[in-house]
């Protein structure tokens, strides 16, 4: 099984899109103490108001921001995205472990603060979903598993299972040849993919 947490920590990729802070431990310890204040709280009650509303862009606010607000930000955006991934495995619940892997259990690891103990607030609460594995390689190495002569039946596979995906209403807005796991075909012959 693979695990897909929603952590702001790694969001490495994600904190460049958004122009965001790297990662600290400082900055962990801040937004610990501004979740503990409950500052964390009304910043997000606040920011999807304002959204709600439509009173201005997320990227014009965020630049008078503080570390703390970043990441109250990103924990509240990160949220969001593990929430709408579920959905997105309940309309494929029909295509899961032969297109898509399959969504095995949604879980919840509870935070700490850095300085107590004892669980403080769902604001430090990662969620994440945990998966079925797929022995494979990656479509974007397929040059180095395959032989050219089946990467045409691959591809054409690769589009017909986004086909598939699309019927159910689920618009993938970033289809990357590294989202999509390649795995040998033990009905066909003993090199078929």
């Amino acid at each position: 099984m693979v695990l897909k947490p929603f952590d702001g920590r790694f969001a490495t990729e994600l904190r460049k899109a958004e122009k965001l802070r790297p990662w600290t431990s400082d900055i962990e310890t801040h937004y610990h103490q501004f979740v503990l204040d409950g500052g964390a709280s009304d910043f997000i009650t606040e920011l999807n108001n304002n959204n709600n509303n439509n009173n201005g862009d997320i990227a014009q606010q965020c630049e008078t921001w503080n570390t703390s607000q970043d990441e109250a930000y990103l924990h509240d955006y990160l949220s969001d995205l593990n929430e709408t991934e579920v959905q997105v495995y309940d309309a494929l619940r029909d295509l899961q472990r032969h297109d898509v892997r399959q969504l095995v259990a949604c879980v919840k690891m509870q935070g700490f603060s850095l300085t107590d103990p004892k669980p403080v607030s769902e604001l430090i609460d990662v969620s994440g979903i945990l998966l079925q594995f797929i022995k494979g390689f990656p479509l974007s190495d397929i040059a180095h598993y395959t032989q050219r002569e089946q990467w045409q039946s691959i591809c054409e596979e690769t589009i017909q299972i986004l086909h598939r995906i699309g019927d159910r209403g689920v618009l993938n807005e970033d289809v990357q040849t590294r989202s999509f796991i390649v795995q040998k075909d033990t009905a066909r012959s003993e090199n078929g993919y």
